[in-house]
């Protein structure tokens, strides 16, 4: 009786399985998992703004190499986002006539942008055309973009109000006039 008493003894100290002492891991467990939860967090979402690239110093040049929609194109491997302005997004009422056309106003043409800020991976630039042309001004004086004065400044009001009162581009006459009034301004 007095072994079985002592192996008892030794089982509730030393643990069941052996000579060393059972550790309690839930709560290393739970430290590591706290641990990675923060870093994922970390660099999901705040590393974007602290792991940016920062923006190039001087303009940007080059060809045209794929126009994405009415206010977005790559020059090389570079995603440009053209400042001050919207065009109809993915999904949305002349989205494909805008696209079109901006496809067709730098088709061939040499472009120079200054970055001025950096919007989901694109950087936000004022484009010019090889002959002094300003590409967000175009697009809006066509019709196939609205001014973004919370951005631009207004800078491009006055060839809008001249686009909508020509009935240029989005602003023809059509079925959609409501929607063209909902175009998402999202930078």
């Amino acid at each position: 009786m007095a072994r079985a008493a002592v192996r008892t003894a030794v089982q509730r100290t030393l643990g069941r399985g052996g000579y060393y002492p059972r550790r309690r891991r839930s709560g290393s467990l739970i430290s590591l998992i706290i641990l990675g939860v923060i870093g994922a967090f970390g660099y999901f979402y705040l590393g974007e703004t602290r792991m940016a690239e920062p923006l190039p110093t001087g303009p940007l040049k080059g060809r045209v190499v794929h126009v994405a929609d009415g206010d977005t194109f790559h020059l090389g491997r570079t995603a440009i986002r053209i400042w001050g302005i919207d065009a109809p997004e993915r999904d949305t009422p002349f989205y494909e006539p805008a696209t079109h056309a901006l496809r067709a106003l730098l088709h061939g043409q040499a472009v120079t942008c200054t970055p001025l800020d950096r919007s989901h991976e694109r950087i936000v630039a004022r484009c010019l055309l090889g002959d002094g042309r300003d590409v967000g001004e175009m697009m809006v004086r066509s019709g196939w973009a609205k001014d973004l004065p919370q951005k631009s400044g207004g800078a491009y009001h006055t060839q809008e109000q001249q686009a909508r009162q020509q009935k240029l581009g989005m602003w023809t006459d059509d079925d959609a006039g409501q929607a063209r009034e909902a175009l998402p301004s999202n930078l």
